[in-house]
């Protein structure tokens, strides 16, 4: 599944993890996190995620927000691979083409 407009992977997070979007919402409102450097809150989402993990879907994110990417890349939200920004036309295209083919 191509995600478009993927921003920090939210689709991803619900759709192959046990957790729901209040768990998400109560999570990312917590004082506490907002003193935590972007690089330790992206391991501790990693965990986080990987703790509550099931695959339904293989998703790839499309976004304009590179820092967008970097974080939902870094959490582990999707398949890696393929380009993530909506940057390289002619790439994206031969990679929507190849993505679109059975696998």
């Amino acid at each position: 599944m191509l995600d478009l407009c993927c921003s920090y992977g939210f689709n991803a997070m619900l759709l192959n993890h046990t957790a729901s979007l209040w768990q998400l919402r109560a999570r990312y409102q917590d004082p506490a996190l907002d003193e935590v450097a972007p690089a330790d809150l992206i391991a501790q989402d990693r965990d986080f995620y990987a703790s509550l993990r099931r695959q339904r879907a293989q998703i790839r994110g499309l976004d304009i927000s590179q820092p967008a990417i970097d974080y939902a890349t870094g959490a582990a939200c999707w398949r890696p691979g393929g380009p993530r920004t909506s940057k390289s036309t002619p790439r994206l295209r031969a990679w929507l083409k190849a993505s679109a083919a059975p696998s």
